[in-house]
């Protein structure tokens, strides 16, 4: 038995869709913050995070994306730090 994985292509609009919470459930302003946090990546460190998180392994994300797995290491390495400060605010150091 293989356990390769499948490739699967970026897809932004599927990632917005999996990312949106439906109104009147806890937790809206945490995915409104993430949404935009989200929004003002660079799109390269938007797709690198978004195919981590939607679970390939780096090396996939990299085959995926055509870039050396160092330069995704550091797109996702960069992106949840942006993220992480977006976040937590102006205030939280």
């Amino acid at each position: 038995m293989s356990t390769a994985r499948r490739q699967v292509p970026y897809d932004p609009e599927l990632a917005e869709r999996l990312l949106t919470v439906p109104p009147n459930q806890g937790g809206e302003r945490l995915m409104a913050d993430l949404m935009r946090g989200l929004n003002s990546l660079p799109a390269e460190q938007r797709e690198a995070l978004l195919l981590v998180e939607a679970g390939l392994q780096w090396d996939e994300v990299a085959s995926v994306t055509g870039v050396p797995l160092g330069t995704v290491k550091s797109r996702i390495t960069r992106a949840r730090a942006a993220l992480r400060r977006f976040i937590e605010g102006p205030d939280a150091d």
